[in-house]
């Protein structure tokens, strides 16, 4: 079972995870809320655990709780992983409430 371990809380913003499937850590994910909107920063599932759902499970996870979450692909593992939600992957921008942590920037919005 997938569950989400908060390591740390950043003002409210950033909150640092790492990701479990029962009491193994699988990976870790650093995810930003601003007025009610998720932006994913990074996600990483280690070697052994990848190709097996998780990220998939992740994203979904927290656009379900979120009611949508931004990523954005910075490399192949990312854009494949994203390739894989498929029709629920919309081009976008980052919202203004962003603009401080950083430059408006492509996006993807996901939506489950």
């Amino acid at each position: 079972m997938l569950n989400f371990k908060t390591v740390s809380i950043e003002d409210e913003v950033r909150y640092d995870m790492d990701i479990m499937d029962e009491d193994v850590k699988i990976g870790y994910l650093t995810l930003f809320v601003c007025d009610g909107i998720a932006y994913m920063d990074s996600l990483e599932i280690f070697e052994d655990y990848r190709n097996k759902g998780y990220g998939t499970a992740t994203i979904k996870e927290f656009a379900k709780k979120y009611e949508g979450v931004y990523i954005c692909p910075t490399n192949a593992d990312n854009e494949q992983l994203y390739a894989r939600l498929g029709e629920y992957v919309e081009p976008n921008k980052l919202p203004d409430c962003y603009s401080d942590l950083y430059d408006n920037f492509d996006a993807v919005y996901f939506v489950e």
